[in-house]
């Protein structure tokens, strides 16, 4: 991104931070490999070395998504690293509003690449954005989706649209929400990386996802629109070939949540 007449790394402070205390602990590191333990300790503060403790410490799975979200946020990080120890070596950092857009409507109308079917574990066709695209297809639909053998929950199989509009239909199974107490976040966040990878690996560049898990399956919605927004951004930051991804929300309250949170985050 150019400012001016240069073009100078921009990252968060988090990162900026995440990037002098791991440069430090790498010179700690090489210190003490040549026994200079003491020089090495002295170099870090007692909240460096308390924050790059709890940095080891395991997450819960209330927080899988940031913690999936920083992990696969490790492209970024590696050029804010390589920047810094290279003397601020100048690059590009692309922001996402290029490649994700949020709009109310109809799913079923889509005329891209594929859309993305909030499933049921049988593949066969139920209630909500379900039925309604299993109704748009037609009777074709159903008798390739009884030859899939269902799908795993946090999974996505792909399908033929016949009579959609557009070309594929990706049928991901979001989880039933049970608290927070059942990985509920980690198999959200699955269903947004298994339905863009299935999209990926076939050719498709563009692609309209539902609300996934929000309606029957109790998923709190504002949430879900973190887990969302977070996961498919990590995903076109970590592959070259970028996709174009479509948030197609039922109503203008759904829209909030999401248009709020990609605001906020600066995505």
């Amino acid at each position: 991104m150019k400012q001016g007449n240069s073009l100078l790394p921009i990252c968060s402070a988090e990162c900026l931070y995440s990037v002098v205390l791991e440069a430090k602990l790498l010179l700690c590191l090489s210190l003490k490999k040549e026994n200079h333990c003491e020089a090495g300790a002295s170099l870090l503060s007692p909240t460096e070395a308390g924050a790059s403790a709890e940095h080891n410490k395991s997450l819960n799975w209330r927080s899988y998504w940031m913690m999936k979200y920083r992990e696969s946020a490790s492209a970024e990080h590696n050029r804010c690293l390589n920047a810094f120890a290279l003397g601020m070596k100048a690059f590009d950092m692309e922001t996402y509003k290029d490649y994700i857009n949020i709009i109310t409507g109809d799913i079923t109308r889509f005329k891209g690449d594929a859309i993305v079917n909030a499933a049921n574990t049988s593949l066969l066709g139920g209630g909500g954005v379900d039925g309604a695209i299993h109704r748009a297809a037609g009777r074709k639909l159903l008798q390739e989706c009884e030859t899939l053998g269902g799908c795993e929950t946090g999974q996505s199989k792909m399908t033929d649209a016949y009579n959609l509009p557009c070309k594929k239909i990706i049928h991901t199974v979001g989880p039933v929400w049970r608290s927070g107490k059942h990985h509920e976040e980690r198999l959200l966040a699955s269903c947004y990386e298994t339905a863009l990878q299935l999209a990926l690996d076939n050719g498709l560049e563009t692609i309209a996802f539902p609300c996934i898990s929000t309606g029957v399956y109790r998923f709190p919605k504002a949430e879900a629109a973190c887990i969302a927004l977070h996961t498919i951004s990590a995903f076109l930051r970590d592959h070259e070939r970028k996709l174009k991804v479509t948030i197609v929300c039922y109503i203008e309250e759904d829209m909030e949540y999401y248009t709020d949170f990609f605001k906020k985050e600066s995505l």
